[in-house]
């Protein structure tokens, strides 16, 4: 197309506004003005069936059907040169490809297979076997136990949190220093392991998995546990020995489904009285810590079966623990004790319960 009807085709496009009919009839006059063979009568032709298209077609410059040969040539080559333009005179954005248009629906199991195929990824990075870690989506979905304990692990891929079917995890014995924030998308889980690893404060991720009964974080460097240690309301056994808790919170005592508490060394010098809400708890190790004395409404405690006190600074045991009619065994072991109460003397005649001193 020639430089100037082109000019003349931009300058018309920035410039109509006011006249769309206008506009239309003088596109339809460069085309036919710039037609090789076009005699004048069929350039008027040509105005006159483009003033018929132009109430045909509100917005369109032209019909190619109702153009010449020789004007549907050059028009075609116009739209070509003028296709960045809109009728205004701005810029429109370039019309993206058909394949570009038709973007892929996101699910949220398509996400979830992303993981999948990251979790997959990830193990085939550290060569962890596929006795572990299925080499399959389908299988990884229907995992109930993932034990990647004893690996040399220093961390764990978020894309855990997918493994949604996961019922028990075990972590035990690697580096982990802290857990991923996926991992608050295993609800349902139900025993998780992280003993003898490098925790050094206690995962809030966990406090959501209130399916959770079993949890075992001894042997590592936790020195806090949270109080929204609460929310765990189906736990029944609570392992955290081994560590650096200096106090537990007394929402401790909201834990009622509890019937295993191991606290033994550990830094604490006392323990919440809102322990005597655990009614079902059957065992309490709070040895190796640096307790100098005891609530005495640990003796509201009915299920109590075992209670190890070895390795403190107690001085006295309350005259209370002798209601504690359940207990089988009672270590005192590694304390300055000044006295026993008479009470449990005697229970220790009349119900087996073995008391150890020495």
């Amino acid at each position: 197309m020639p430089y100037n009807s082109l000019q003349s085709v931009k300058e018309l496009l920035q410039n109509a506004g006011n006249d769309i009919s206008t506009l239309l009839a003088q596109v339809a006059n460069i085309t036919s003005s710039n037609s090789d063979n076009s005699s004048d009568s069929n350039s008027a032709n040509t105005v006159s069936q483009d003033n018929q298209t132009q109430a045909k077609h509100d917005l369109h410059f032209f019909d190619e059907e109702d153009l010449t040969p020789s004007s549907q040539e050059q028009a075609s080559k116009i739209t070509g040169e003028v296709d960045g333009f809109q009728a205004f005179g701005e810029k429109k954005s370039p019309q993206a490809p058909e394949e570009a248009k038709a973007k892929p629906q996101v699910t949220e199991n398509s996400g979830i297979n992303d993981q999948l195929q990251e979790l997959i990824t990830w193990a085939d990075g550290l060569n962890i076997s596929a006795d572990i870690i299925p080499r399959s989506i389908d299988e990884l979905k229907k995992v109930k136990i993932l034990d990647l304990s004893s690996l040399q692990l220093h961390n764990i891929t978020p894309a855990i949190g997918a493994v949604r079917n996961v019922q028990i995890i075990n972590l035990s014995n690697n580096f982990i220093s802290a857990l991923p924030n996926t991992f608050s998308h295993l609800h349902n889980l139900r025993e998780l392991y992280i003993e003898n690893n490098k925790l050094k404060r206690f995962p809030p991720e966990i406090c959501g998995l209130n399916q959770l009964t079993v949890l075992n974080i001894n042997d590592n460097l936790i020195q806090n546990i949270p109080e929204r240690i609460d929310q765990l309301s189906n736990l029944e056994t609570f392992k955290m020995m081994g560590n650096r808790v200096a106090y537990l919170p007394t929402t401790i005592g909201h834990l009622l489904n509890l019937k295993v508490l191991n606290i033994g060394g550990n830094l604490l010098n006392s323990l919440p009285v809102e322990l005597d809400k655990c009614k079902k708890l059957e065992f309490l190790n709070a040895s190796k810590n640096r307790l100098k004395t005891l609530p005495w409404q640990l003796s509201k405690l009915s299920s109590l079966r075992i209670l190890l006190l070895n390795s403190n600074d107690l001085k006295n045991v309350p005259n209370e623990f002798a209601n504690l009619k359940g207990l089988r065994e009672i270590d005192l072991e590694g304390n300055t004790l000044e006295n026993i109460p008479a009470g449990l003397l005697n229970l220790s005649k009349t119900n087996n319960l073995n008391i150890k001193l020495m």
